[in-house]
């Protein structure tokens, strides 16, 4: 070394390569983290559907509150046969969309008067507590390759 010239000394180059190299391949696929990202749907899901919406749901006429206490079906709101409510919550279901791709998640269902019912009532709406719940997962997975 010359008289006055700084020194360099670089350490853990090697591992730092290694963590990046490691958080783009898991930023460039969650699906590890797509099990508990689709608990956290299923269980606001089912919260939609406990509580009205969260209490925005109209309520039921009473007029088919009656219809529907005279054919043998449950008082709830957007439950008949249970088909929807089974396809948006419970984690397998026929009539359900669960498509997970590495950078993206589809939740939902195929039943075809669930897009008239959405008009009315809306059937998906994470709260705002879920959406961070699920950018949490993602970002611990990413960040920390937890799963």
């Amino acid at each position: 070394m010359s008289q006055g010239q700084p020194e360099i000394h670089a350490e853990g180059v090697t591992q730092a390569v290694t963590d990046l190299n490691a958080l783009g391949e898991r930023a460039s696929d969650v699906r590890r983290v797509s099990e508990k990202v689709r608990s956290v749907y299923r269980r606001s899901e089912e919260q939609m559907f406990s509580t009205r919406g969260r209490g925005t749901w109209p309520r039921l006429a009473e007029a088919t509150l009656r219809i529907k206490s005279q054919q043998g079906y449950p008082p709830d709101i957007l439950v008949r046969t249970g088909a929807l409510r089974r396809a948006l919550t419970a984690a397998r279901a026929s009539n359900q969309i669960d498509l997970r791709n590495p950078t993206e998640f589809h939740f939902g269902t195929t039943l075809p008067y669930a897009q008239f019912v959405n008009r009315r009532r809306t059937l998906i709406d994470l709260h705002v507590g879920d959406r961070q719940e699920i950018t949490d997962l993602i970002r611990r997975y990413v960040t920390r390759a937890q799963s």
